[in-house]
């Protein structure tokens, strides 16, 4: 649920911005890395749905590492400042506390195993509230079910 809600509340802020839904053609500033990403989305969605592949198709099937690289520092001025920031409102911290706990989350660290069931406990803490920092309506319900 995490990365859904993450997901779309990071994409219902850049369509708002670049006025379509398609927003990765309005040139929105992406890297090279992640402009390779949605091409090889745009591919797999094209073979799997052909001329019925929607823009809501492609962000559906670009990972969660996608999402969370567009909260890297390189994406602070571009992205972060301008548009993504209004995807978490309710944020506790900063942009790049986010960054990180979306990293650990999405890369668990190998001593994790450690201490495992805190550490569950901290991941399910951490997703709780980013969610609950999310703008968008999938967060409320996600909230009011867990």
């Amino acid at each position: 649920m995490l990365e859904v809600t993450l997901r779309n509340a990071m994409n219902d802020q850049l369509t708002a911005y670049a006025q379509r839904p398609d927003w990765w053609n309005a040139n929105v500033g992406l890297h090279p890395f992640e402009t390779r990403r949605i091409h090889e989305a745009i591919h797999e969605v094209t073979i799997q749905k052909g001329s019925s592949a929607t823009p809501g198709h492609v962000v559906a099937e670009l990972s969660f590492g996608f999402w969370t690289s567009l909260l890297a520092n390189k994406y602070h001025q571009r992205l972060w400042v301008p548009v993504l920031q209004y995807a978490f409102p309710r944020i506790a911290g900063t942009r790049r506390d986010l960054h990180r706990d979306l990293e650990r989350l999405r890369r668990p660290s190998p001593y994790s195993e450690i201490g495992q069931r805190s550490q569950k406990g901290k991941q399910r803490t951490q997703r709780r509230e980013i969610v609950a920092a999310c703008n968008h309506p999938t967060a409320s319900v996600y909230l009011l079910y867990r």
